[in-house]
């Protein structure tokens, strides 16, 4: 930490180092140029005479602050090699480092969007009811059969245990009763081989309680992660069963809205058929007014555009009652009269909804 405190120090000092040599070599610019403006001034108060001691002053002011200013980046440069050379190099590797360590931040990153893309596309397939259902069915299974082979593990290796303790005991009998009858050396012979067999059977026993407790902490792993996984696919479900509780909703509305406008047009219905009456009842009157009010009342129709079929979030296409709206036209009977008629069917005086 300190070795970077310095390090950020002799950066900061470096930076206003620099800020300052660039705040004097602007401050000796504009000297310069008044330098200049005074040597012009210096020579048209040649030609005309007037004030020259005044000039010499100013010049000599002028002068005397540029030298000061050389002295002043001078010094400023011989104490920033003599005391920052050293450093400089360590600084630009560190640049340099960090560099680099931000390459491989934004190769990090493009990674994760990758892998973020991939998982909004699983997402989306699992977004699917009937893929998510067999993907839960799936990973039941697995957790299943994970279970299944951990207990046969489980109970091999207490098997084994079980074993293990049986043949110790046996060679602490056979130990004992070599000891009481002080077998000679054929049977010590036999011991150490029998001591050599049961150090092999040891070693066995501690590699495979070794691979039990791995097996047993594979599958612990693995069984937590698949519960895991299932809990995220319940959060899902519970998501979609979300959304599907607001598509009915929306179909619900929908619905009443339609309703609405089949009472609307069940009304403009019995207005129309009210004026007919009227125009039966007065064969005198004059027909163009009828077709005026006919008109009137055509143009009063609300415009029904044709609604697709709402998808609820389990694949199922929720029934309508709406109808797409036909073109009608009026034709002129038998009688004189007039009456409205879908353009392909002639035989329907009136407007129909399913």
């Amino acid at each position: 930490m300190e070795e970077v405190s310095q390090q950020v120090d002799l950066a900061t000092a470096i930076k206003k180092y620099k800020e300052l040599n660039e705040h004097l070599k602007k401050e000796l610019s504009e000297a310069k140029s008044t330098l200049h403006k005074a040597s012009l001034i210096l020579k048209e108060s040649e030609r005309k005479v007037i004030k020259t001691d005044i000039k010499d002053t100013q010049l000599t002011s002028i002068s005397s602050k540029i030298n000061h200013l050389k002295r002043s980046a001078s010094v400023l440069r011989t104490e920033i090699s003599a005391n920052y050379s050293a450093e400089i190099p360590n600084l630009e590797n560190e640049i340099k480092y960090l560099k680099n360590q931000l390459k491989i931040s934004d190769d990090e990153t493009e990674l994760l969007k990758e892998l973020k893309k991939k998982q909004k596309e699983r997402l989306e397939e699992l977004a699917i009811p009937e893929a998510l259902a067999l993907h839960t069915k799936n990973v039941k299974e697995e957790i299943k059969a994970n279970k299944i082979e951990y207990r046969e593990i489980r109970n091999k290796a207490i098997e084994d245990q079980h074993r293990w303790k049986e043949l110790h005991e046996k060679w602490v009998n056979l130990n004992e009763k070599i000891k009481e009858f002080d077998i000679g050396n054929k049977e010590e012979k036999i011991i150490k081989v029998e001591e050599n067999a049961l150090d092999e059977l040891n070693k066995k026993q501690k590699i495979v309680n070794k691979a039990i407790m791995q097996d047993e902490m594979k599958n612990k792993r693995v069984i937590m992660e698949e519960e895991a996984r299932l809990q995220n696919l319940k959060s899902e479900d519970e998501i979609l069963k979300n959304k599907l509780s607001e598509k009915e909703k929306e179909v619900k509305l929908k619905k009443i809205k339609i309703k609405e406008l089949k009472n609307t047009l069940k009304q403009i219905q019995n207005d129309l058929n009210s004026k007919k009456m009227i125009a039966v009842n007065n064969e005198g009157s004059n027909e163009n007014t009828f077709l005026t009010l006919v008109g009137e009342e055509l143009q009063s129709l609300p415009i029904l555009t044709p609604q697709p079929q709402l998808k609820s979030s389990v694949g199922k296409s929720t029934n309508s009652s709406i109808v797409s709206p036909e073109p009608y036209r009026i034709i002129n009977d038998s009688r004189g009269l007039s009456k409205i008629y879908k353009d392909h069917i002639f035989s329907k005086p009136y407007l129909k909804f399913h």
